[in-house]
């Protein structure tokens, strides 16, 4: 996966995103105008009713940390996965 800047999305970037005007690659950094760290994108359910995003806090000395850790990104991006699968009906 090649680095690109963290992409802000607003609620017309994610109108895009779920119209499929716009893709993200999964893993891209974001930062969602309605939380104040950025987050992991994931993608876009089919039918593009729901945006899967991993969302960063910061610990007690102040550094972001992925909730849930690395591992939590990579099962929803399994799950994400064999969602979009299953949709197509390729399980």
């Amino acid at each position: 996966m090649k680095y690109a800047k963290t992409i802000l999305i607003d609620d017309q970037a994610l109108e895009d995103l779920r119209a499929g005007r716009r893709r993200l690659q999964c893993g891209q950094w974001v930062r969602l105008t309605w939380c104040d760290t950025p987050s992991r994108w994931v993608g876009v359910s089919p039918g593009g009713c729901t945006a899967w995003a991993v969302h960063t806090h910061r610990n007690k000395r102040g550094a972001l940390v992925m909730s849930g850790g690395r591992s939590r990104f990579s099962a929803m991006c399994a799950s994400f996965k064999s969602a979009r699968l299953a949709a197509r009906g390729e399980q």
